[in-house]
């Protein structure tokens, strides 16, 4: 009988640090991902706006936005490699869908 009991313990707890791994996980890569997705989104704004005001007076300005924009939408994107690598967030991540992004 408590063996039985003791196993339950090992089990549960065993499956309770699993889930948090996982949330955790989730969590990280999530909040990663979603910031690539908006700097993915910063970076076409620029790209527009610099389409718009090639041949103008402003174009320097708009080219100079559009390289920062650029700057840090790589490293956003490259922080958020850089996590997915980490076996820690890989494992969990695989099998929930997360993907690198190139």
């Amino acid at each position: 009988m408590n063996i039985a009991i003791a196993y339950c313990v090992a089990g549960l707890s065993t499956f309770a640090l699993i889930v948090l791994w996982f949330l955790s996980a989730h969590k990280t890569l999530y909040r990663k991902r979603d910031a690539v997705y908006k700097a993915q989104e910063e970076l076409r704004l620029h790209q527009n706006g610099y389409e718009k005001r090639r041949g103008s007076p402003e174009e320097p300005t708009a080219k100079h936005m559009l390289d920062t924009s650029i700057q840090i939408y790589e490293q956003i994107r490259t922080a958020y490699n850089k996590a997915f690598k980490n076996p820690v967030y890989r494992v969990p991540g695989v099998l929930m869908g997360f993907k690198s992004i190139i």
